[in-house]
């Protein structure tokens, strides 16, 4: 696609930063990625293949770019991540290398039995790195954020809303205190690229210190893993060495997660209207019914 055919909104705000990150560097054609909340293009230009990232309406209100910026650059250096060209920690503008034959993951590819073992040797790397990046990703503060959110948007929380929280925090408060390690937090199907026979985990935008529980049942919770795909993932995180307790953390975080991504779902409502009212109900209704089958547990 030609420059001209974007906005132009988009071509003025690409071409800014290729000034500041490619100075010197021509544009030949761009491609719109796709992205919850940011819009991010693949660039062709005559140094070479890019991704730039322009930050969405109102992430202001929920990212700490300064925060991400830390673990995008750690993420790099480990491998995980794809190399960075530049990062701009108060705009959130970030340019990144383009990965050669890149294949954005789905629900579906991620359930495939290669990527399953990438994917759990990419979280193992990632947790096991004893990096601490100081990020506190605290599940009930941030809770609280997007509540205020959407309150002050005058928008309405969710049936059981009360009942479905006050157990959350209960639990969240009154649980065994498990040990921290760098988490990525959001690892959904899009966040995953393949390129050739390695996998990528890129955007890490709430990546902090976390319990690797919670990296694991996200990937489960995004790609709609069955008790089969769990299985396999967890037996290659773990290399067959699971606990009770373990297993135990990875189903219960399937609430927290739905929890507060549905939350954050319905404060980005404010800013993106009806698809992301569908998308928080759509989280929350599978809150209700993953509550019912584990009840044992709570």
């Amino acid at each position: 696609m030609a420059m001209e055919k974007l906005s132009q909104r988009d071509r003025s705000e690409l071409s800014k930063l290729q000034e500041h990150a490619l100075p010197g560097a021509r544009i030949t054609g761009v491609e719109r990625l796709g992205g919850l909340t940011n819009r991010s293009f693949h660039v062709f230009t005559d140094q070479g293949e890019f991704v730039f990232r322009l930050p969405g309406e109102g992430t202001e209100n929920l990212i700490d770019r300064h925060d991400e910026r830390i673990s995008t650059f750690l993420a790099s250096d480990l491998g995980i991540d794809t190399e960075i060209v530049y990062f701009n920690a108060k705009t959130g503008l970030k340019v990144s290398r383009y990965l050669d034959q890149a294949v954005t993951m789905n629900a579906t590819t991620l359930r495939d039995p290669e990527n399953i073992v990438l994917v759990a040797e990419i979280l193992h790397k990632l947790h096991d790195s004893g990096q601490d990046t100081g990020i506190v990703f605290d599940i009930l503060d941030m809770a609280m954020h997007y509540e205020k959110i959407v309150h002050d948007g005058g928008l309405y929380f969710f049936e059981q809303y009360e009942d479905v929280r006050a157990m959350v925090i209960d639990h969240l408060e009154k649980g065994p205190d498990r040990p921290k390690v760098t988490c990525h937090n959001d690892p959904l199907c899009e966040n995953w690229i393949k390129s050739g026979d390695r996998m990528y985990l890129v955007d890490w935008e709430y990546a902090g210190m976390n319990a690797a529980s919670w990296d694991l049942a996200d990937v489960s919770i995004e790609a709609a893993y069955g008790n089969d795909e769990d299985q396999m993932l967890l037996e290659a995180y773990y290399e067959g060495s699971m606990t009770e307790e373990e297993y135990a953390d990875f189903a219960l975080n399937k609430i927290y997660i739905d929890f507060l991504w549905s939350l954050w779902g319905r404060a980005r409502q404010v800013y993106e209207g009806e698809p992301m009212r569908l998308y928080a109900d759509f989280r929350y209704n599978r809150l209700l019914k993953n509550i019912l089958a584990i009840r044992f547990l709570l």
